[in-house]
């Protein structure tokens, strides 16, 4: 089986069916987002460009777990990582951050009562943590 990154035989069909490379790019795009977005995003948008490439469903998708419930856990388990941080509005920020971030289904920042941009930056590095330790469980 080749690499689906390196032989674009899905790239090429899109592209000869809509006459550009270009609208076959934003036509797998859409269709990714699409995707992620039918199933309560509980996959990635990565993981549905994946499905959308090799044709492989993710098996998160055929399970019978609740999987709003799964998403739940899995964000509770991310947001572990805040244990270990000792300045209480950083942490506030962050959690605000995330639930944020899951209400729009795209990473934001908020910065409740922080104002520095050393505690800002550290809200930034953490809320990415959590967001892409999350998602990638999903």
């Amino acid at each position: 089986m080749s690499n689906y990154w390196t032989d674009n035989r899905i790239i090429e069909k899109y592209t000869n069916i809509l006459g550009s490379k270009y609208a076959a790019i934003m036509y797998v795009a859409k269709t990714s987002r699409k995707i992620a977005e039918e199933n309560n995003n509980v996959i990635s948008h990565s993981s549905a460009l994946n499905y959308v490439v090799t044709g492989e469903r993710p098996k998160i998708l055929d399970s019978k777990i609740d999987l709003r419930s799964y998403e739940d856990k899995v964000f509770d388990n991310a947001l572990d990582i805040l244990k270990y941080v000792d300045d209480e509005d950083v942490c506030k920020a962050v959690v605000s951050s995330i639930e944020e971030s899951r209400k729009l289904l795209h990473l934001i920042y908020v910065y409740k009562n922080v104002d520095d941009d050393p505690r800002m930056s550290r809200i930034r590095i953490l809320c990415r943590l959590i967001w892409e330790d999350a998602n990638t469980a999903l």
